[in-house]
């Protein structure tokens, strides 16, 4: 029993030795750069943080609070009907 439990301990300590050998050959002490996801050709300037957000792309979803939408539906609501022009 003592010879196969050596076996597999020499086994194992060559497969070790293999990944020990991969790991040491792939390190990359470069920072990889990549082009901007997004570009502004418009005239408008946005802050690092909307592009940041811009940069997540079309599928990340902004969470905010239920009760911090509702109430910003209602004031954008309010102000939007205060606008209104009352001629018509």
């Amino acid at each position: 029993m003592e010879s196969h439990y050596n076996s597999l301990k020499e086994k194992l300590d060559c497969v070790e030795a293999k990944q020990r050998r991969k790991v040491k050959t792939r390190h990359n002490n470069k920072e990889q750069q990549f082009y901007s996801r997004t570009k502004n050709v418009t005239n408008i300037k946005f802050i690092k943080e909307e592009m940041d957000l811009l940069d997540h792309g079309l599928q990340y979803s902004v969470e905010r609070t239920l009760k911090t939408y509702w109430t910003d539906l209602t004031v954008e609501t309010e102000r939007a009907t205060k606008l209104l022009d009352t001629k018509l």
